[in-house]
């Protein structure tokens, strides 16, 4: 019997030629959509760029039109004043929006604001056996130091109880304090003998480090910045020190003063270094060549300490793989207003708050023919008592810059208020609302770029049905296979 056959799938065969002209077509396509891919990642860097250097000019316009402000007669206003402690308050801070006082009187408090702008006392915390020279954060903790030489670690979560006690300074009072996070966590303290003792944080602050600075009492410490390794110190000899967070060797001495005064306060001023202390001036320093580009008198006393709403900008010592990242949020809009108006403030023993306007004092200075320091913007009185100056010890500004608080030898705390308007700076709203806006053009731009895209693809399907219309005959012989 004969079989049937079955008819066989008909087959198309692809030439050699035909073929290579195919992976030529594709490779083109490939190499046309990744230079569209690139030339969008490009565009879209340009645009970060022009938006962080718009951004900074909008913020030296912001700081400029915060100072203008400043100088009117009724922006800055005494809200009120209370009485903390029995004795003297040394030190402030804040813990959110709760406020902390340490005083001489052995203990320190912790205040919380009503709704009618009254301070109430919502804890009052004993266990040191001598007076407070000291109150700030460490990590999760909150560190105090006091005149019976010992530094003591209180956790707010747990009632504000004692979890640690630091015996690390045996002959002298601790004067100051920093809590390092690069390259580790890292409690670092000094006294007034310049002392300066480094513990570990994963030890359970166990003391790794012993290192004597050789030049005096270290009355003020500050990292340049939040995650940088480098770390100043300010003494009463009128030096300041930098060291290096990872074996604390010293890196750099400048001596600020020639009468050997004590510098009584340091804090950065976004890439500046502020000093502060019994030489009655402020001067700020270049962190990139340690040299002094400006400085402002006023204080007819010793300065005790500098308020400031601005954070650091100084990169130096941060780590590389977070250097990009802090690099790209320069400028940003996740700025508060405060930190973009960068008020600066200082206070002392003349009872005088001053307010400071460090880039028209850097300007000043880089003109030769300007040899003499710059006065301050502004100066506000703090209330007296029996028409004596009060002697303002601490000063602090709200986490959200609203108001400074300021603390004196006479037991009380000072609040001034008329920063708010001060910034006029946009509100959350209109800044989504901004930001909104902007991601909506990049938005059409993107789509935009999309159709582009889109056409040289439908453009190179075309081709290809064309091709494969076409690949049914022989090249050679011009016929149907």
């Amino acid at each position: 019997m004969s079989r049937s056959k079955t008819p066989s799938k008909s087959t198309t065969k692809l030439s050699w030629q035909t073929m290579e002209s195919m992976v030529k077509q594709n490779h083109h396509l490939v190499r046309s959509q990744q230079e569209l891919i690139e030339s969008l990642l490009a565009r879209i860097n340009r645009t970060e760029q022009q938006l962080n250097k718009a951004n900074q000019k909008i913020r030296s316009l912001q700081h400029g039109l915060a100072i203008s402000h400043l100088r009117g007669e009724t922006t800055v206003f005494h809200m009120h004043s209370f009485l903390a402690h029995k004795a003297a308050v040394t030190c402030i801070g804040w813990l959110g929006d709760l406020l902390m006082t340490a005083s001489s009187d052995k203990s320190f408090k912790v205040w919380e604001q009503s709704t009618d702008g009254a301070w109430t006392e919502i804890n009052h915390i004993r266990g040191h056996t001598a007076g407070l020279s000291l109150i700030q954060r460490a990590g999760d903790l909150i560190m105090t130091a006091s005149g019976d030489l010992t530094v003591k670690l209180w956790d707010p979560r747990l009632s504000w109880r004692c979890v640690g006690t630091l015996e690390s300074h045996d002959k002298s009072v601790v004067s100051s304090a920093c809590y390092v996070r690069v390259p580790t966590k890292l409690l670092v303290t000094g006294d007034r003998q310049g002392i300066m003792c480094v513990h570990d944080e994963k030890g359970g602050f166990t003391l790794v480090l012993t290192r004597n600075t050789k030049a005096g009492g270290i009355l003020s410490m500050e990292l340049l910045h939040p995650k940088s390794k480098f770390l100043v110190t300010a003494h009463n000899s009128g030096c300041i020190k930098v060291w290096d967070c990872i074996d604390f060797l010293e890196v750099r001495k400048i001596q600020v003063n020639k009468k050997e005064l004590p510098i009584h306060r340091i804090k950065m001023w976004r890439h500046l270094l502020v000093s502060a202390g019994g030489d009655k001036q402020v001067q700020f320093w270049d962190t990139s060549t340690w040299t002094c580009v400006a400085s402002g008198i006023g204080h007819s006393k010793s300065i005790y300490d500098i308020c400031t709403t601005s954070v650091s900008t100084c990169l130096s010592g941060v780590p590389e793989e977070e250097l990009q990242a802090l690099k790209n949020a320069e400028g940003s809009t996740t700025e508060t207003d405060a930190e973009v108006a960068s008020m600066l403030a200082t206070v002392g023993a003349d009872g005088q708050i001053l307010f400071w306007d460090p880039l028209s004092m850097v300007k000043h200075q880089q003109q030769k023919r300007n040899t003499e320091a710059m006065m301050h913007v502004k100066s506000v009185k703090t209330p007296r008592k029996k028409d004596k100056p009060q002697i303002i010890t601490s000063g602090v500004f709200s986490p959200d810059g609203a108001v400074l608080v300021l603390a004196d030898r006479a037991a009380h705390v000072h609040v001034f208020g008329g920063f708010a308007s001060i910034y006029l700076n946009d509100t959350k709203e209109e800044k989504e609302k901004n930001v909104g806006g902007n991601v909506a053009v990049l938005g059409e731009e993107e789509e935009k770029d999309n159709k582009e895209a889109t056409v040289v693809v439908e453009e190179s399907e075309d081709r290809k049905e064309a091709k494969e219309e076409t690949s049914g005959f022989d090249s050679g012989k011009g016929r149907r296979k």
